[in-house]
């Protein structure tokens, strides 16, 4: 290879470098902002699985109803153990159990700052 050869290849090479250069920074860069995001998520899951969990707990009731779904909230388990799938099943079921206690108890849980909506 000749000088002009060279001087002519010298921009692809460049090029080349600088992308998988790019690329492999950008790959670390996702990853860690991913790592991140997966963090936080499953760390707001974990306050809100306990907040159910320990709500149901504190209740004392004499309802049948509300005591049969205390106990299948007490026995769900969510944890870091399971696939992804069966958590995100774990968690739906968990807030569809949550609902239908508050529902059973007839909680007023909406917030409503305006008091002309009452």
């Amino acid at each position: 290879m000749d000088f002009l050869d060279e001087v002519l290849t010298f921009d692809e090479r460049a090029f080349e470098e600088g992308y998988k250069r790019g690329r492999q920074i950008a790959q670390e860069v996702i990853s860690k902002e991913s790592f991140d995001e997966g963090f936080k998520n499953g760390k707001n899951i974990a306050k809100e699985v306990s907040m159910i969990k320990s709500y149901s707990n504190t209740l004392q009731s004499t309802n049948q109803r509300v005591q049969k779904v205390q106990q299948e909230i007490a026995q769900l388990e969510v944890n870091s153990q399971q696939s992804p799938e069966a958590i995100k099943e774990a968690v739906y079921k968990l807030r569809s159990l949550y609902k239908h206690l508050v529902s059973l108890l007839k909680v007023h849980t909406t917030i409503v700052t305006d008091p002309e909506l009452y």
